[in-house]
């Protein structure tokens, strides 16, 4: 199954919502995951409403680290924002798209 990895800065909205959103429409056919640079303590508010107005949950989802063992095996990581800059780890098999 392929998959993807959504990295912003904090975790707690974009790359959220991105994954999120990104679940919804493959609807179980990409493994997906979000990680923040620098992770925050909670999720935005505003980030929860918008995707419940499209009818889509956030779940238990909290912001979290990149993990390099993850980063090492997605297929691809996606980059959202300008803050950051994910370099790759040894062993790393997919590509970044900022």
């Amino acid at each position: 199954m392929p998959s993807v990895l959504f990295v912003c800065s904090r975790n707690g909205g974009k790359s959220q919502m991105a994954a999120a959103l990104m679940r919804q429409r493959a609807g179980g056919r990409v493994e997906v995951f979000s990680a923040g640079a620098a992770p925050g303590q909670r999720l935005s508010d505003e980030t929860r409403a918008s995707l419940a107005r499209s009818g889509v949950s956030l779940g238990e989802e909290r912001p979290k680290a990149v993990d390099p063992d993850l980063l090492s095996r997605v297929d691809r990581v996606v980059v959202i924002g300008h803050e950051d800059e994910i370099k790759p780890v040894v062993g790393m098999q997919g590509s970044i798209q900022a």
